[in-house]
């Protein structure tokens, strides 16, 4: 790797999530992420297996970026940077954001300015976010409802199958007043979908993202024509495909940071999908704060904000976005805004 005029280093780290209800201590689920430094400057990349990125790929893109940073990006716009990363590294979207979200913190604090300032957006300052919730058995939705009191949404990952998650589901409803997203995971089928819908529609579900599996475009046009509530495209947004034809099959469109390529395809994709009539919520992976506070200098730009992997955290070693009463509360700092908690000072070295 090519040495720059700060020490640059790629670092793997393990979130370690918390830990499901009744499992044993040791036992709690890890997502494999790649902190990259340049300096004082963070940025995080959380490769998709399912997207096709692999944690050994994922590095050696970063590694590959790095070694040309100084030479062709460091001193470009962030913008015009992403956009050369993209035509170089099409399939490696979260290592496009890492590197990605460097630049852009470079840039805004030599600015003087968070973020959005320096992207021209509005404050994202007590924007309502949402608690993220698996549907399980009602003991273990309870005592989740209990610890997402202070939301006024919750977001509900489908994981089971159709029927089970529709009973679990009408269960939530019924011991909640709140608003709910829900993540289908594309795991329906046509006829499961269907008829899950008809089922659903006397709850206060605000959207359904990804009921089917992606490219499923007719089946999911035909569903669209009879569903009660707005569908989402979730899984057919990818790094590399247009929103045209996305349009006339749903509602709306779920973007993250991770899988768009960073801060300035993710914008791009935010306002053409409000050209093309087409709703947007802002999502996250399961991320640290780095990717989280990033992704919220956005947040002025969605209908809906799903901010909330990062809740699901148990390690989370960066100081940043914060929670209050369920709305969107920036650090102080310019940039990103972020920092390395001091705990975990060693791990990031």
């Amino acid at each position: 790797m090519r040495v720059l005029r700060t020490a640059a280093r790629c670092i793997f780290y393990e979130l370690r999530l918390r830990r499901p209800p009744g499992a044993k201590a040791g036992t709690e689920p890890l997502r494999p992420v790649h902190f990259v430094r340049v300096g004082e400057h963070i940025g995080e990349a959380c490769p998709s297996l399912r997207g096709g990125e692999t944690i050994h790929e994922n590095r050696q893109a970063i590694e590959a970026m790095l070694g040309n940073l100084e030479t062709r990006w460091l001193d470009l716009p962030p913008t015009e940077a992403a956009a050369q990363m993209r035509e170089a590294y099409p399939l490696q979207p979260s290592a496009r954001t890492a590197i990605e979200l460097i630049l852009h913190d470079r840039a805004a604090r030599a600015a003087g300015k968070p973020l959005y300032a320096a992207l021209g957006l509005d404050p994202p300052d007590g924007m309502p976010s949402c608690f993220p919730m698996t549907l399980g058995t009602e003991a273990d939705m309870e005592r989740r409802l209990a610890e997402g009191r202070e939301f006024t949404a919750i977001k509900v990952k489908y994981t089971r199958g159709a029927a089970d998650d529709l009973k679990a589901l009408r269960w939530l409803a019924q011991h909640t007043g709140k608003a709910l997203r829900i993540d289908g995971g594309g795991l329906w089928t046509f006829g499961e979908a269907r008829e899950a819908l008809g089922a659903l529609h006397d709850l206060n579900i605000e959207y359904i993202m990804q009921p089917l599996p992606p490219h499923r475009d007719e089946e999911t046009r035909e569903l669209r024509r009879v569903s009660p509530v707005p569908l989402f495209a979730d899984l057919d947004v990818g790094p590399t495909g247009s929103l045209e034809h996305l349009a006339g099959i749903y509602d709306g469109i779920s973007v993250r940071l991770m899988s768009c390529g960073g801060i300035a395809e993710t914008l791009r994709m935010m306002r053409r999908a409000r050209e093309l009539g087409l709703r947007v919520s802002l999502g996250s992976t399961i991320e640290s704060s780095a990717a989280a506070t990033a992704a919220a200098h956005l947040a002025a730009e969605a209908d809906y904000i799903n901010l909330c992997g990062h809740l699901l955290v148990e390690n989370d070693p960066i100081d940043g976005l914060t929670l209050c009463q369920g709305r969107l509360h920036m650090p102080s700092r310019p940039g990103l805004g972020i920092a390395i908690r001091q705990e975990y000072l060693d791990y990031l070295e």
